[in-house]
């Protein structure tokens, strides 16, 4: 499990962000705004599971922000 490399493998998907570790669960914190659809969070999770971890949170950082529901 390693934040930096699992950070790598999303920029590949077109996420920038950082990544922290917090024990098996990888906190993404984007680099800027962004609106990410049902299918590409589902990449995250499987790339993240791949990278270790078990379960994979998107930080929020629009102060009403939310993901859309599809």
């Amino acid at each position: 499990m390693s934040p930096t490399t699992f950070a790598m493998g999303l920029e590949g998907l077109g996420v920038r962000c950082e990544v922290e570790a917090r024990g098996k669960l990888a906190v993404i914190m984007p680099v800027e705004p962004m609106h990410l659809g049902a299918s590409v969070r589902r990449e995250i999770v499987a790339l993240g599971r791949r990278y270790g971890f078990a379960n994979v949170c998107i930080e929020l950082r629009e102060p009403d922000g939310a993901l859309s529901g599809d």
